[in-house]
């Protein structure tokens, strides 16, 4: 079976769920008690999660296939997995300003890395001032973290308003859009997993292709 045809049987079954999904947040709630009103950062602490989450698993995955490249290059990925997976718990658990602002510059720095080894690359390593290629996987990973940073910035931004002028939404839409959302960024890590598991995901034999003929 192809990445092809596995994202179209997850494409269906979500389009296919969204009714019984609906059906079911109309008898239970998951943000509130019914009729009530929900603020947009109570309901954006759950995505956020699952997308380090997706991006910690994304980097998991890849982490044999980078130490084999460059035991630097393998670290950095370690360090990384830990980091988001191990933030997306805390956050979870207790989305507060201090932690909102580690994520961001976390998954910040992260993203400043992955464009220095697209475009100049690093001057250390296996490879080094060799740009690596961009592969599926990790474009998915550093989407993830671009959305992170942005609402996490948005969030410690938001705490300087009044609670009076925080936008807040029913708790019937509120739940519709956060199991939507939920299952959506499974999807695409589904999607980025799968593509490791069937390329490689990353792209190093490219590179070492590309290297190798300029080698004696």
């Amino acid at each position: 079976m192809s990445i092809h045809d596995v994202t179209t049987t997850l494409l269906i079954g979500f389009v296919l769920a969204i009714p019984f999904m609906a059906a079911g947040l109309q008898r239970r709630t998951l943000l509130g008690p019914p009729g009530s009103m929900v603020e947009l950062e109570r309901i954006l602490v759950l995505p956020i999660a699952t997308l380090s989450l997706g991006a910690g698993l994304i980097h998991l995955a890849l982490i044999a296939e980078h130490f084999r490249a460059d035991a630097l290059s393998g670290l950095f990925f370690v360090a990384a997995a830990i980091f988001q997976l191990s933030w997306a718990v805390l956050f979870g658990r207790r989305p507060q300003r201090a932690v909102q602002l580690l994520g961001g510059a976390g998954n910040a720095a992260i993203i400043v890395v992955w464009l220095l080894t697209r475009t100049l690359g690093l001057p250390f390593g296996g490879h080094p001032g060799i740009a690596e290629p961009i592969g599926v996987a990790d474009l998915l990973a550093t989407l993830f973290e671009l959305v992170i940073v942005a609402t996490t910035l948005a969030l410690v931004l938001a705490h300087r308003r009044r609670a009076i002028d925080r936008p807040s939404f029913p708790v019937a839409s509120a739940d519709l859009g956060l199991a939507m959302a939920l299952i959506a960024i499974t999807l695409v890590t589904s999607y980025a997993l799968v593509d490791i598991s069937v390329t490689g995901g990353h792209g190093h034999e490219a590179t070492q292709e590309v290297i190798a003929p300029s080698q004696p």
